[in-house]
């Protein structure tokens, strides 16, 4: 269940096979969601703010604000938050198994990084203004970028992830 083969076109009509590592995805996108939303709760006290500002925030996309507030909403906001980093992480491992040809380092933290940013682009200034998030209001772009960068930056170690298979 682990891996899936995507078949890839390459130049001259050749046919190659190419293994998507889902679990080198689950797992640099726990660990990149897990890091980065430290990296938020970390800035936002140096705003003076809450420290559990970003998972209070996160719950309240879906609960009450009573309940968000509280210590039930910073738990359910940080599971969102790891939950979203693993979604994040699955959809990197099958771009960069569509996108590379083989697992070079360089390449894949430059794509993290790219993907962090398109991440940060998509999520943070068009969704989050039209659904009317306060997120993007209350954690600004400045600090939320960087962040992102850093999820795309962890996410680009996927490869590093990787389990190799027994033969």
């Amino acid at each position: 269940m682990a891996e899936v083969r995507v078949p890839v076109i390459k130049p001259h009509g050749h046919s190659l096979e190419k293994d998507v590592d889902y679990k080198a995805g689950v797992i640099s996108g726990l660990v990149g969601s897990a890091i980065s939303a430290l990296a938020v709760m970390f800035t936002t006290i140096g705003t003076d703010q809450d420290f559990f500002l970003l998972p209070k925030l996160t719950a309240l996309l879906a609960l009450p604000v009573d309940v968000a507030e509280g210590a039930l909403g910073i738990i359910i906001g940080i599971v969102s938050l790891l939950i979203l980093g693993v979604i994040f992480g699955l959809v990197f491992a099958g771009i960069h198994t569509l996108l590379t040809t083989s697992y070079s380092l360089i390449s894949s933290i430059v794509l993290g990084l790219i993907y962090g940013f398109g991440l940060w682009f998509a999520t943070f200034l068009i969704l989050g203004p039209i659904a009317g998030s306060e997120i993007a209001e209350r954690i600004g772009p400045e600090i939320a970028l960087p962040a992102f960068l850093i999820l795309g930056l962890i996410l680009g170690f996927y490869p590093g992830f990787r389990i190799p298979k027994e033969s």
